[in-house]
């Protein structure tokens, strides 16, 4: 269990894991995409691990040596042609995790800017989009702003990738609170000087938690449910 303190004023969003269920969609695509470029298809494991961050070097990571530098933009250009075929774009309320929308609407009712922050792209990815996924949802009503990967020019876990987005709003780093399910998300709130819930909903353990710095868990909460985190 966990309460959001107090002195809490901003809350930044993870997307992909966090609030959009889209491991499943990821799983689908990547294995497409190896069955379509003759490569191996990855394990789910291998796909767990890589599936946030920059596309092109989540799709590097996934296929490793098998993939040819040259290769690498062919792969991601298809990857982001079979995104845009998908239909389950058109309906990104299904894949929303329901504690994640809970808490979220929890935070809004107590008056807390929330930001979304996420390493995907904006432009040319049409309703996969993470300005076009909150736009169609209930998270239009509760997202102040949005920082997508190609709108900074750094990503996620690098603190600038807030730039002045808080900074504008009188809100210092230790009333920030962030909000995701990967190493990347606890490194943002650690470099960044604020506090962090990861959320991980099979149980299992945080990949690659163990490059963190000794002390992390005395600033990160992990959760096994969203709904566990109180307001």
């Amino acid at each position: 269990m966990k309460t959001i303190e107090a002195t809490t004023e901003a809350v930044v969003w993870d997307l992909d894991g966090t609030i959009l269920d889209s491991f499943g969609l990821w799983r689908i695509l990547m294995e497409q995409v190896a069955n379509d470029f003759s490569l191996p298809v990855p394990t789910d494991e291998t796909l767990f691990q890589n599936y946030h961050g920059k596309l092109e070097f989540s799709i590097r990571n996934t296929f490793g040596a098998d993939l040819l530098p040259e290769h690498n933009q062919s792969v991601v250009d298809h990857f982001n042609h079979l995104q845009e075929e998908q239909d389950h774009y058109g309906r990104p309320e299904e894949l929303l995790w329901e504690d994640a929308i809970d808490l979220s609407q929890r935070i809004s009712q107590r008056g807390l800017v929330q930001i979304l922050v996420t390493n995907r792209d904006h432009a040319g990815q049409g309703n996969a989009s993470p300005r076009s996924i909150v736009g169609a949802t209930v998270l239009k009503d509760h997202i102040h702003e949005i920082i997508c990967g190609d709108e900074s020019p750094v990503r996620k876990p690098d603190p600038k990738v807030l730039g002045t987005t808080l900074e504008d709003r009188g809100i210092q780093p230790q009333n920030v609170l962030v909000i995701g399910d990967q190493y990347v998300d606890a490194q943002l709130a650690l470099k960044y000087g604020a506090q962090g819930i990861l959320v991980a909903r099979d149980g299992g353990d945080i990949a690659h938690a163990h490059e963190l710095d000794e002390d992390w868990q005395t600033h990160i909460t992990i959760v096994q449910s969203l709904h566990d985190v109180q307001v």
